[in-house]
């Protein structure tokens, strides 16, 4: 019964992960609730003051796994679902498993550098942040080039390893991992070994980690599944709760599942290493300078966007017009894998807010739609001398007519009407800039600011002409 109920769990939270990221669910609450079950994106929000939404729902899911060990790896990680999925594809294709044991250090010089670079303010842990590459793999579906679908083909591949390591992911790279495991050392409630009368095996065939072997569980990777649980047919293996200071009894828990004390100096030196390596990385190779690309409304400021975006591309994957792109080398070594808004190819709705409700780690913060109708993300500019009225003195109000806000009008120039640019309505939308028919330059363009702030409301006499029509855009 334990396996199905876990298979069925872990479906529902692989079904929910695909919903949110496709834009499937646009509740924000359903949102904030399954962004809030990732600990890096979340807990890299603090040495930045802020508190997630449903950051509760965290720290509950921490201290369920302080009591009841990987409850999260077992149940409602979609990586690790979907390593378990390989796993078994690669026994149908008659290829053996082996443990993925024996990088006990690697993890903690992962976790180590992953914890500073989160503690400096940097979102650089996103190479090895399972819930970034996941949306990068998901992020294939809609643009398998470029710099991100690299990198998620990089995890594709990390991810095929497991038809024969299973979850070796979660055993080596993925620092969430590494936390939970732990957490499932330290826990109180876990799956023991009460001793057995048989080798039947059974017990080690069933668990999908590998875990146990000669009556022992190796808990850096027990996962808590409860499916050796299942199948012993002796009782010899049970979950049962154990509290500090409780002595063991004899003859139980064969083998060891700590660490000996060299696997300890060896953790520790490697973990002091990756810190000293983020400190590193921070301070040498990830300084953002000044704003060269457009970043999403919410994103408040360029510096800070660059350092909280995890390029999970959950923004980009919501986006209806798709103006949401990798930002690549316009934004720099710091910033190539994370997104900018390209007006070349589209331009940023007024009528959406969707890409600020479903970023995990505060980089794109949330605000209501008529709030967000009023954030300035750039400034338009306008060269008269690739301007048709001004150029040519030929009629074009392709600009005014996209405007969504009306910071655009058409005024008398010698023969026709041209158009003038109002910079206290513009709030950067990309809008004219796309609509623009001058070629090979365009004639109006956006350029990006340093820090965001808020547009003026057009006057009475001059309303939004492009917000309501969305469907036509922009002819």
């Amino acid at each position: 019964m334990a396996p199905r109920s876990r298979l069925l769990i872990q479906a529902v939270f692989l079904a929910l992960s695909l919903s949110v990221f496709f834009g499937v669910i646009g509740d924000q609450r359903v949102i904030a609730f399954y962004n809030a079950l990732h600990l890096f994106p979340i807990l890299s929000q603090l040495p930045w003051m802020m508190l997630a939404p449903f950051a509760g729902v965290t720290a509950g899911l921490i201290i369920l796994s302080l009591v009841f060990g990987r409850l999260y790896c077992s149940f409602l990680c979609p990586v690790g679902f979907i390593q378990d999925l390989f796993r078994k594809l690669g026994r149908a294709l008659g290829l053996s498993g082996r443990p993925a044991a024996g990088w006990t250090s690697l993890r903690f010089f992962i976790l180590a550098l992953c914890l500073t670079l989160a503690a400096l303010r940097s979102s650089a842990y996103l190479y090895f942040d399972h819930f970034s590459n996941l949306g990068r793999v998901y992020g294939l579906a809609r643009t398998p080039f470029g710099f991100n679908g690299a990198l998620g083909l990089i995890f594709l591949a990390t991810i095929l390893v497991s038809l024969r390591w299973p979850r070796w992911f979660c055993a080596v790279i993925c620092p969430s991992g590494t936390m939970f495991m732990l957490a499932q050392v330290a826990a109180f409630g876990k799956v023991r070994f009460f001793g057995c009368r048989g080798q039947c095996g059974r017990c080690s065939q069933a668990c999908p980690v590998m875990c146990i072997s000669d009556g022992g569980i190796d808990e850096k990777l027990c996962i808590n599944c409860l499916e050796c649980v299942s199948a012993c047919g002796q009782r010899a293996l049970a979950f049962s709760f154990r509290w500090p200071g409780k002595p063991r009894a004899v003859g139980t828990e064969s083998a060891p599942s700590g660490l000996s004390r060299r696997q300890f100096m060896a953790a520790a030196g490697l973990a002091a290493a990756g810190a000293a390596a983020g400190f590193f990385v921070k301070r040498r190779l990830l300084r953002p300078g000044a704003a060269d690309a457009v970043v999403p409304p919410g994103g408040k400021a360029f510096d800070s966007f660059l350092e909280r975006c995890t390029a999970c591309a959950a923004c980009v994957s919501v986006c209806p017009t798709r103006v949401l792109a990798p930002a690549g080398r316009e934004a720099g070594f710091s910033g190539a894998a994370k997104v900018r808004l390209d007006f070349n190819r589209s331009y940023c709705a007024y009528e959406c807010n969707a890409c600020l409700a479903v970023c995990p780690s505060g980089a794109i913060s949330y605000f209501p739609l008529e709030t967000k109708k009023r954030i300035r993300i750039g400034r338009a500019r306008l060269i008269k001398a690739d301007c048709i009225p001004y150029a040519f003195e030929r009629d074009c109000g392709a600009c005014q007519e996209a405007c969504p806000t009306s910071a655009i009008t058409m005024e008398p120039f010698r023969s026709v009407y041209a158009p003038v640019w109002h910079e206290e309505t513009c709030i950067g939308c990309g809008a004219c800039q796309f609509a623009c028919p001058a070629r090979p330059r365009k004639a109006i363009w956006v350029e990006p600011v340093d820090i965001h702030s808020f547009a003026a409301a057009p006057p009475a006499g001059r309303q939004p002409a492009a917000a309501s029509r969305p469907a036509e855009f922009p002819f």
